[in-house]
């Protein structure tokens, strides 16, 4: 357990443990953890062993541990043999992996999340009866914990629109909280951001999306500071490959559409453009990331490239404005291409796609898709294209199983390559990342030749904050962005 700084640096939580976790065997793989002694909940109960059990339960996929309980992402934990503590008070820990197993990021893995002694108090007996894991993690997902093993804690919270937390009492960290609140809000209106801001309803935000122009309105406010800076995160778009199983049609469309154009149309009034993706995994500025995008010709908006990949499998009526018919003289249909609603610069993409495609004869039905129906969407493949975008980090090498396995429940558009499957759990199993990058990369060239998804940029983020306040900064390595470093906000001193 630990954080990326804004370098992309790994930092181990020295507030949580005495030293740096220890890789003390490579096979079988075991990792030692030593939990401070001041280490607490909220309430003051400790943070040991029973709470990384626990965790273990609920997120290894066996029936054996959790019976019904459907985790998004098993790793790790579908490969533990035991978790064991070395002392009374359970703070040091040694978790050792199934014989066999390997794994580069080990550093990285979460021990706990819930507190297993609330389980305990509701009267589940979560450490024998796997009837019972399932009872309390339903209770979590129902009753969000009041106790926390941060730096603040929830006084209030209302679902989908304000969270309210106070200083963690207990908080055994080394930086206490100064501020005696924070609010966070859900504002979905993005034109009543500016507004807010000057009327000091809202202190700052850090939004997954924003235009240039909204940009431009803060740097306007007096006594707000603004930043654009890079991220791990990136847009993309993918096919659903169930409904669009043509490999020559997927490589046609892919290479008319203009990625250079849309970026400029989408980001022109930013003083630097968002770097384009050119690897499935990674940012350009990884000492890990490869440009395997070029070769493929994906994104070039060349027009007659793509008509010739149409002609030599025999489709005809590429011309533009045309109806492209494929072999066998069928029409090949509207194709509906799903997006954020609200999301303006994904708006415009699928527009500007609509343009490029007409050069091939292709129409395009741009469908905006509400905040709370995207998951349905991608989960049911409800679609012929689709542009989001995955929040990243500096980690990669279990990416490739949560993008592109066949099994993986976050593969939304189908892809089902063998060879790739057999990749993606190769990648995992290394003891170096070296190693591991070695075979990502093989899976990029694969994923590519399959023309499932095609990179588009890496997500510029963009925040801003009252001058009244010091230590927000944003940090495109963490998922938690603006609050990865939340203990040290602060006011600033008249």
């Amino acid at each position: 357990m630990g954080i990326f700084d804004p370098t992309g640096k790994w930092h181990y939580n020295d507030d949580l443990f005495a030293k740096e976790p220890e890789l003390v065997s490579k096979d079988p793989m075991k990792v030692k953890y030593e939990i401070r002694p001041e280490a607490v909940w909220s309430d003051g109960k400790p943070i040991n062993i029973d709470d990384v059990q626990f965790m273990q339960k609920l997120m290894s996929g066996k029936a054996t541990d959790c019976k019904g309980c459907q985790p998004a992402d098993t790793s790790f934990f579908d490969t533990t043999a035991s978790i064991e503590a070395d002392d009374a008070d359970g703070k040091n820990i040694t978790i050792t992996y199934d014989k066999g197993f390997k794994h580069p990021e080990w550093f990285a893995r979460a021990l706990f999340e819930l507190p297993a002694h609330i389980a305990d108090n509701q009267g589940f007996d979560w450490k024998n009866k796997p009837a019972d894991v399932k009872k309390a993690s339903d209770y979590f997902l129902k009753n969000a914990p009041k106790v926390s093993s941060g730096p603040y804690v929830v006084e209030k919270w209302t679902v989908d629109e304000t969270q309210v937390l106070k200083p963690n009492p207990k908080w055994y960290g080394k930086t206490k909280p100064s501020l005696d609140q924070v609010i966070k809000q859900v504002v979905p209106d993005q034109p009543s951001w500016v507004p807010a801001t000057e009327n000091g309803e809202l202190n700052g935000g850090a939004p997954s999306s924003f235009t240039p122009e909204l940009q431009q309105q803060f740097d306007e406010i007096d006594g707000v500071s603004t930043s654009v800076s890079g991220s791990y995160s990136w847009d993309h778009v993918d096919f659903n490959m169930d409904s669009v199983k043509d490999l020559a049609l997927r490589k046609a469309i892919f290479t008319a559409i203009d990625n250079e154009d849309a970026r400029k149309r989408i980001w022109g009034d930013l003083d630097e453009l968002p770097p384009m993706r050119t690897d499935l995994y990674l940012p350009q500025s990884s000492p890990y990331a490869e440009d395997h995008l070029s070769d493929t010709g994906y994104g070039t908006g060349d027009v007659e490239k793509a008509r010739q990949i149409l002609k030599d499998a025999g489709y005809t009526g590429f011309e533009s404005g045309g109806q492209l018919k494929d072999k066998n003289g069928k029409a090949v249909p509207t194709l509906r291409f799903a997006f954020l609603s609200g999301n303006t610069n994904r708006d415009t993409y699928t527009q500007l796609t609509q343009s490029y495609l007409k050069e091939i004869g292709i129409k395009v039905k741009p469908e905006a898709t509400p905040p709370d129906q995207l998951g349905t969407v991608l989960s049911n493949a409800d679609y012929d294209l689709v542009i989001f975008g995955w929040s990243g980090s500096p980690l990669f090498a279990n990416a490739g199983f949560q993008f592109y396995n066949s099994k993986s429940e976050s593969n939304f558009g189908n892809l089902n390559d063998p060879k790739i499957d057999k990749l993606t759990q190769e990648a995992r199993n290394q003891i170096s990342l070296d190693d591991s990058a070695k075979v990502v990369q093989q899976i990029v060239d694969g994923v590519f030749a399959d023309a499932y998804i095609l990179p588009l940029w890496d997500t510029p983020n963009f925040m801003w904050v009252s001058d009244d306040y010091v230590n927000m900064r944003d940090n495109g390595a963490d998922a938690g962005r603006t609050y990865y470093n939340s203990q040290e906000w602060g006011s600033r001193a008249e």
